[in-house]
C-alpha cells in the first residue's frame, strides 16, 4: 500500500462520484490567508470571468517567500499544498499577478509541484476540487473558463499537473459541475 500523500502522476485519483467535497453548497475550504506584497498585486476590484490554473515550481514555502518579495511583482489569489492546505494570497475580487498584464477577469491557483510530472496527492486534488468548485460557483464562472496559465500566454504552467488544456478540462468536466 503506498502513503496517500505520496505524489502520483496525473490526476483523477479521487472517485468523481464519492468525495467529501461532492455537495451542493460548495463551501470553501479551510483556508489560511498569509497575504504577499503590496507589490506584487493590485487592490483594484474586478468581475471573475476565468479560473486559472498554475503549477508552482516550488514548495508552498517557496510559494509564500516568493510572494512575499517585494521585486517578484508575482502572485496567485490562492496556493494549494500537496497536504491539502489551501494558503490565500490575494482577496479574491483583487486582482493577483499570474497572467503578465492579463489579470483582468482571472482568479489563479498555484498547484504546488517542485518537478515535472509529479502530480497530485489525493489530499492536494480534494482541496484543489473542493476550492475550485467554490470559486466556480460562488462567481458564476462558467466550467469551459477553467484555463491553464499557458492558454493565454506562452508558457509551460501548468503542464507538471495538467499536460495539456484537452486534459484540464477533462477533469474539470468530471469533477467541478456544480
Amino acid at each position: 500500500s503506498t502513503d496517500s500523500t505520496t505524489p502520483n502522476q496525473g490526476v483523477g485519483h479521487v472517485d468523481a462520484n464519492n468525495y467529501s467535497s461532492r455537495n451542493t453548497s460548495n463551501p470553501k475550504p479551510p483556508t489560511e490567508f498569509v497575504g504577499c506584497h503590496p507589490n506584487n498585486y493590485s487592490t483594484e476590484k474586478h468581475t471573475l470571468k476565468y479560473l486559472v490554473m498554475h503549477h508552482s515550481v516550488a514548495t508552498m514555502e517557496g510559494t509564500i517567500n516568493t510572494f512575499k518579495d517585494p521585486a517578484r511583482k508575482a502572485s496567485a489569489q490562492y496556493a494549494v499544498g500537496k497536504d491539502g492546505r489551501v494558503v490565500q494570497f490575494v482577496k479574491d475580487d483583487e486582482k493577483a499577478y499570474h497572467v503578465a498584464g492579463q489579470n483582468t477577469g482571472k482568479i489563479g491557483i498555484e498547484i504546488i509541484a517542485t518537478k515535472p510530472n509529479e502530480g497530485m496527492t489525493k489530499e492536494q486534488e480534494e482541496a484543489l476540487i473542493k476550492l475550485s468548485r467554490f470559486i466556480l460557483s460562488t462567481y458564476n464562472i462558467p466550467l469551459e473558463n477553467v484555463r491553464g496559465h499557458n492558454t493565454f500566454m506562452s508558457t509551460e504552467c501548468p503542464t507538471w499537473i495538467f499536460p495539456t488544456q484537452a486534459k484540464l478540462t477533462e477533469w474539470a468536466n468530471k469533477y467541478l459541475k456544480v
